[in-house]
């Protein structure tokens, strides 16, 4: 739900300019860079075309080992739990049933320089590379890319039979970059042919990937891909096609997503290219060039921290269903391990006066789901919050509040259910707020406050909860994210604190201010809570040590090496094993682990590339959490609308 239409921010998700559903970036963006003089994304720069040209035929395993290692069934056909790769996605595969015996090749020797290499060209209107004796990895010759035309970009694209997953390995000699060397990944999608992995190296040696929500990502920092050297780069995508791995130099250096939401079907060729036609002087040389099949597991450095399960998915629909944000595991004996999971997701628009929302149940861990609407306590708001209480009984909590004759008063909607979610008991209760709470359009004609509380509630063994909220007064500026608390079982809340408000923080147009606060316990009386700032912006993070009246200045959440974190609806939960889990949306939905209450962070881990923004995080067991997305909202314009599952085991301490 888009809040900022209002005043607000969404807390669901950001509502942003309709997406194109190619792979292809917009003309419209590619003059938009020229004339800033900026990097150009070479797909976007019309360099998706490719030829088809016959090389060697490999059909790409399914990602076996990585299923195994999440103690989930394997599959043959990456097909089998995806219902968006069609027959014509399953006839492309079909083509490609002969085992890979040897990888297909470029090394450039068998060209004449200044050649176009044989079964390799450049989309109509762009110069291509070409064969070079001027330098060389490995034997005489190479590929030359030479960007010295402003008037036409510097491209060639290579192909090779359609599989699901890959392995391109390549050695590059980047020697003048004042824009980037783009290196992609082509094929399939359910919206058509395109670009599907988009990286490129940038003049001082560090690698970013292209995400058509956010634009250009880090991938990897200045030195991965130095200047005047010979580099090895290893491009690796599992048969599930969610990410694209890279290693250099036999080192691994991070994921990178699709640049789009809609589903990979095939990859189907590789390609690089000059910066675009508004940058003149991008020069490199490339050799031995290398696919082969799907890498057969995530590389190490992801599977010693997690193993990531296949999805399974809640629903599957040609209107909206997105952005899950809640879900619990209750008793239920007929259930496989005795536990039903409930889960709850928004099924409107991401608009400020859509409402509804989906029920399903899950009796089997969450590989199938079933709908149950009919127990649905609230169906007709826009977003519920479930939690379980110690007591066992089952609270939920409307997104929304609405507004009253007294501006510091709302009505807060909550129904309470003691048989595990097939009845549940309906409560209006009040909030009250020491300040006027500014007001807010909404789906009800009396309207709303701008005050929306999010994320499961926090209990204490005295039963008092506490929910975090955020939004306006009458007279912010910016968000401000507050704490609420209720001594009567979630029925009434009263504010006890403002957790973090600073209208002033940043100058940067996405700045919101703190939303989307989700709070855990730091021993008997202390709390965290992680908070978003903006889309693509910092996350922070706040401490008390009081019970949450009073609140440590935010400071940015910061990985162990130093990198900021970002952007939007944290979710967090406490392991086991005392450690906690921090789950963040866009670009994806990554995890961050800490072992020290938050003071530090594992660097990011991604779980998913393509979720469009909020995802939810729900602990299953001593070392196993289930986690839940979408591929797509609905500013996204996703060809299917879906909400899915993934279990992920997270290892070692």
């Amino acid at each position: 739900m888009d809040l900022r239409r209002t005043g607000l921010p969404a807390a669901h998700a950001d509502s942003r300019a309709p997406r194109r559903r190619r792979g292809a970036v917009s003309l419209a963006l590619v003059l938009a860079l020229a004339a800033t003089g900026a990097v150009v994304p070479a797909a976007a720069a019309g360099a998706t075309g490719q030829p088809v040209v016959g090389a060697a035929p490999a059909a790409a395993p399914a990602d076996s080992a990585a299923r195994a290692d999440a103690g989930l069934p394997a599959r043959s056909d990456p097909a089998q739990s995806d219902p968006a790769r069609s027959e014509l996605a399953r006839s492309e595969l079909a083509r490609s049933e002969l085992a890979l015996r040897d990888p297909a090749r470029w090394d450039f020797e068998s060209g004449t320089p200044g050649s176009v290499p044989a079964g390799c060209a450049a989309p109509a209107g762009k110069a291509p590379a070409v064969i070079t004796a001027a330098d060389a990895a490995s034997g005489r010759q190479s590929l030359l890319i030479d960007d010295q035309n402003a008037s036409a970009q510097t491209v060639l694209g290579c192909s090779f039979s359609a599989r699901a997953g890959a392995q391109l390995a390549l050695s590059i000699k980047p020697t003048a970059v004042r824009g980037g060397i783009a290196i992609d990944l082509t094929g399939t999608s359910t919206a058509g042919a395109g670009g599907i992995f988009h990286l490129i190296v940038v003049g001082d040696g560090a690698v970013r990937w292209y995400d058509e929500r956010g634009g250009w990502r880090p991938l990897a920092p200045a030195g991965t891909v130095p200047t005047g050297v010979w580099s090895r780069l290893e491009l690796g995508v599992t048969g599930d096609q969610d990410a694209v791995y890279l290693s250099v130099n036999g080192s691994y250096r991070g994921s990178a997503g699709p640049q789009t939401i809609n589903p990979v079907r095939t990859l189907t060729g590789w390609q690089v290219a000059s910066s675009g036609t508004a940058t003149v002087g991008d020069t490199a040389y490339l050799d031995d060039v290398t696919v082969g099949p799907a890498l057969a597991r995530r590389p190490n450095a992801i599977t010693a921290q997690y193993a990531i399960g296949p999805k399974y998915y809640l629903a599957t629909s040609s209107t909206p269903a997105q952005m899950p944000t809640t879900a619990v595991q209750v008793p239920w004996p007929t259930a496989v391990g005795g536990k039903r999971i409930i889960a709850s997701f928004p099924a409107h628009g991401d608009s400020a006066t859509d409402t509804g929302n989906r029920m399903v149940i899950s009796d089997d861990g969450g590989k199938t789901w079933q709908d149950y609407q009919s127990h649905n306590p609230m169906p007709q708001v826009p977003s519920i919050f479930i939690t379980r209480l110690q007591d066992g009984s089952l609270y939920a909590m409307n997104y929304h509040n609405y507004a009253t004759a007294d501006p510091t008063r709302a009505t807060i909607e909550s129904a309470t259910s003691t048989d595990n979610g097939v009845t549940w008991t309906q409560r209006d209760g009040t909030l009250t707020s020491p300040e006027p709470l500014a007001a807010y359009a909404c789906e009800r004609p009396a309207g709303c406050t701008a005050i929306v509380q999010v994320h499961s509630v926090v209990e204490d063994p005295d039963g008092t909860l506490y929910q975090t909220a955020y939004g306006r007064y009458q007279g912010d500026t910016k968000l401000r994210q507050i704490l609420l608390v209720s001594k009567n079982k979630g029925l009434d809340w009263t504010v006890r604190a403002t957790v973090a408000n600073n209208p002033n923080l940043s100058t940067d147009k996405a700045f919101e201010g703190f939303p989307e606060g989700v709070l855990t316990r730091i021993g008997e009386h202390g709390f965290l809570m992680v908070m978003r700032t903006g889309s693509y912006l910092p996350m922070y993070q706040s401490y008390s040590s009081d019970d949450g009246y009073t609140w440590s200045t935010p400071q940015p959440v910061r990985t162990t090496t130093g990198q900021p974190v970002s952007s939007v609806f944290p979710t967090l939960e406490r392991m086991a094993d005392g450690s906690l889990l921090l789950l963040v949306g866009r670009p994806g939905l990554s995890l961050l682990r800490s072992r020290d209450d938050g003071k530090t962070w594992t660097p990011q881990t991604w779980v998913d590339y393509q979720n469009s923004a909020n995802g939810f995080m729900m602990v299953t067991g001593s070392k196993t959490v289930m986690v839940f997305g979408d591929q797509g909202a609905d500013w996204n314009r996703p060809l299917q609308y879906r909400v899915w599952s993934r279990t992920v085991i997270v290892h070692g301490r």
